[in-house]
């Protein structure tokens, strides 16, 4: 759909990354799908569990901020290098979507503010992610 392509042009090149997460963010070396051809299996097809689904290579080669990675390694590595660029596009990308609205000048102090807290923490990418739940940016949205 044209009005979802917005957000995910922007989301799906970091989001590719993460494919080697399932929903509940267990590790995972293959997509696991049911079977697109099912229905037209017979009932004896049917009833061999190992025909109902079929099993994929996954994609987790992505790109954030022009820097390519590839699967979570390479995206934890890319989040959490010292570059303040790449910082400040996480940031703005977060505060964007929490916020339903692209990030603006006047965000640029709460970005700031919490790239500083991300320096001195243990943990900068749960760090940043908590900092922007915790802004007024989010709060007063």
């Amino acid at each position: 759909m044209p009005q979802c392509a917005s957000c995910h042009d922007k989301i799906d090149s970091i989001g590719t990354g993460l494919e080697e997460l399932d929903a509940v963010g267990l590790f995972r070396t293959v997509d696991t799908r049911i079977n697109p051809n099912l229905s037209k299996l017979n009932k004896r097809q049917r009833r061999n569990l190992n025909n109902l689904t079929i099993r994929l290579s996954l994609e987790s080669e992505g790109r954030v901020h022009g820097r390519r990675f590839s699967g979570v390694e390479g995206l934890q590595k890319a989040l959490l290098s010292k570059d303040v660029l790449l910082a400040e596009a996480y940031i703005e990308a977060l505060l964007s979507m929490a916020n339903g609205r692209q990030s603006g000048v006047a965000d640029k102090t709460i970005v700031q503010d919490i790239i500083k807290r991300a320096n001195t923490a243990d943990l900068p990418a749960l760090s940043i992610l908590v900092a922007v739940l915790r802004s007024d940016a989010f709060r007063t949205h």
